[in-house]
């Protein structure tokens, strides 16, 4: 079996073996570990199948799972003080009570 663009070894193990259960048996056996990150387009070894008439539908309906985030997929969010809601995630505790500060103005609520 070939990985395919964003799968992990659950996904496989769901679209091959018919259940989530034989991710390990899939690790093992390809001496991988279960949290890896799959190269696209490495052939893994199969172990026996767990639930036949899932992995039967998966192939009957061509479905290939593939809920692995790639890097592309991740998006990075603006943040700083610039992107901060004064009161809501930028507050500063202080001794005096808990303190916001507000375009350079400090002032304190007790």
């Amino acid at each position: 079996m070939k990985v395919k663009d964003g799968q992990s070894i659950i996904d496989i193990a769901i679209q091959e073996l018919g259940s989530a259960e034989g991710a390990y048996d899939i690790a093992v056996l390809n001496d991988i570990s279960i949290t890896d990150t799959l190269n696209v387009g490495t052939e893994l070894t199969m172990p026996d199948v767990v639930n036949k008439s899932i992995a039967a539908y998966y192939k009957y309906k061509r479905i290939n799972p593939a809920t692995s985030l790639c890097e592309s997929d991740t998006v990075l969010l603006p943040g700083g003080i610039g992107y901060w809601c004064v009161g809501v995630d930028f507050i500063v505790h202080s001794d005096s009570g808990i303190g916001y500060l507000c375009v350079g103005i400090d002032f304190t609520v007790n």
